[in-house]
């Protein structure tokens, strides 16, 4: 089966998350406040979170079921919402607390055979089980 960005001629935006610490949480606090930011309509940023399919919205997986299967742990609430990478990065937002985690990790470097998907549940778990403790 040919990858997504070999097909695409080797450039691909779905990849993942590719970028700085600090420029994913700027993006996380225009997602958590729309009205921040100046490029794009405040309705089009609701509407990724809003215009779901299954546990995606678009682009975000969105946490509005409890059958949902979020890449970050049965932890945090209904209402996250946080996207994930192929090199094992991820973004999980609570709007409700107002917390954003940042993951970013190149778990690919010594091959593919990681368990980066429970390395990222459990990472993700305990930080909001230590976030809850102290609100």
């Amino acid at each position: 089966m040919m990858k997504k960005t070999y097909q695409l001629g080797q450039v691909s935006g779905s990849a993942g998350l590719f970028s700085t610490a600090s420029n994913l949480a700027r993006f996380a606090n225009y997602m958590l406040y729309p009205e921040t930011q100046g490029v794009l309509p405040e309705t089009i940023i609701e509407s990724v979170l809003t215009e779901k399919r299954g546990n995606r919205g678009l682009g975000f997986q969105v946490y509005q079921d409890s059958e949902d299967c979020l890449a970050c742990g049965k932890s945090w609430p209904l209402g996250t919402f946080g996207h994930t990478g192929f090199t094992g990065t991820s973004l999980f937002v609570d709007p409700k607390e107002e917390l954003v985690v940042i993951f970013l990790t190149n778990a690919v470097h010594f091959g593919r055979n990681t368990k980066i998907k429970e390395i990222r549940s459990t990472l993700h778990s305990l930080i909001y089980s230590f976030y809850s403790k102290r609100s």
